[in-house]
C-alpha cells in the first residue's frame, strides 16, 4: 500500500475559519444565551492523500473525481515493467550467491576453504536477499489499492504522466457514516454531555436533521472561550456530504435527560 496521509477537509478549514472570524466578537452574546446554537460541519472520518511510494510513469489512471470504489480495488497503476526486471535480476543474484554459498560450505568442511571466505560468501548471500526484499516492496508498490469503500475527491496524477516518490496521487474519502465536528460556547459546559441530541441546520440542503453528541474534546480555547465537540447524524443523512456546514440548534431543557428513542 502506498504511502496515506489525512486529508484537512474543506470543512474542517471552513469551521476553524469561522471560529477565528466571529468567536471573540460573539463571546458576549454567548454569556447571555443559556442555550442555542453552535458551529457544526459534516465531515468524512476517513478522508486521505494517498501518496507515491516510488518514481515511474503512470500506466493508469481510469478514475475521476466522485467515482465510487471498493475496497481493495486497484485506483492506479505504474509501469512497473523495469522494477520487475530489476526483481528478476535480483533473484538471479539470490539463486547465484546461494549456489556459491554452498559450495564455499562444502568446501570448508573438506578444510579447502577460510572462515573470512566462508563468512564471506554468507554475507554475500544476505545483501543479494536484502537487495531482492527492497525489489519486491518496489514492486508491490506499483498497484495503488484503495484502503477502504470511498470515492474519489481528487486526482493528483494523469496516465502517462511522471511522477516522484512522495508525489500526491489521489485523494479519497470513505463512504458511510458522517461525522458532525461542533464549534461549543464553554459556558455549555456546566450542562452539556455527550448523549445529547440537538437539530443540525444544514445551509447547503435548507433543511434539518436530528445529530447526537457523542465527545467533548478535554481543552477550552481560553481566548475564544469554546470547546470543540464531535456527534453523529441521527436518521435519514441522505443527500448529505463532507464540507456541508450549518448551525447545531441545543435545548438546555433537556439536558441531562434521556435521548429520545
Amino acid at each position: 500500500m502506498n504511502r496515506q496521509r489525512r486529508a484537512p477537509t474543506a470543512a474542517r478549514e471552513a469551521l476553524l475559519a469561522a471560529l477565528v472570524l466571529t468567536s471573540v466578537a460573539a463571546a458576549p452574546a454567548r454569556e447571555q444565551v443559556a442555550g442555542s446554537d453552535a458551529y457544526a460541519a459534516l465531515v468524512v472520518p476517513d478522508a486521505l492523500v494517498i501518496d507515491s511510494r516510488i518514481a515511474g510513469a503512470v500506466e493508469r489512471a481510469a478514475l475521476r473525481p466522485g467515482d465510487a470504489f471498493d475496497a481493495n480495488e486497484v485506483l492506479l497503476r505504474f509501469d512497473c515493467r523495469e522494477l520487475r526486471a530489476l526483481l528478476a535480476q535480483a533473484e538471479a543474484e539470490v539463486d547465484a550467491a546461494l549456489a556459491a554459498q554452498a559450495a564455499s560450505a562444502r568446501l570448508a568442511d573438506l578444510g579447502a576453504a577460510s572462515e573470512v571466505e566462508t563468512r564471506s560468501a554468507e554475507a554475500a548471500l544476505a545483501g543479494a536477499r536484502a537487495t531482492r526484499d527492497i525489489r519486491d516492496a518496489q514492486v508491490t508498490f506499483c498497484d495503488v489499492r484503495a484502503p477502504f469503500d470511498g470515492s474519489v475527491v481528487a486526482i493528483h496524477a494523469r496516465t502517462h504522466e511522471w511522477v516522484e516518490r512522495g508525489a500526491p496521487l489521489i485523494e479519497v474519502v470513505a463512504s458511510g457514516a458522517l461525522e458532525i465536528e461542533l464549534v461549543l460556547p464553554s459556558q455549555w459546559l456546566a450542562w452539556l454531555a455527550p448523549g445529547q441530541r440537538f437539530e443540525l441546520d444544514v445551509h447547503e440542503r435548507g433543511r434539518r436533521v436530528v445529530g447526537e453528541l457523542e465527545v467533548l474534546v478535554p481543552r477550552v480555547d481560553p481566548v475564544a472561550r469554546t470547546v470543540q465537540g464531535r456527534g453523529r447524524v441521527v436518521g435519514d443523512a441522505t443527500g448529505l456530504m463532507d464540507g456541508m456546514s450549518g448551525r447545531a440548534y441545543f435545548d438546555r431543557s433537556e439536558a441531562g435527560s434521556e435521548p429520545p428513542p
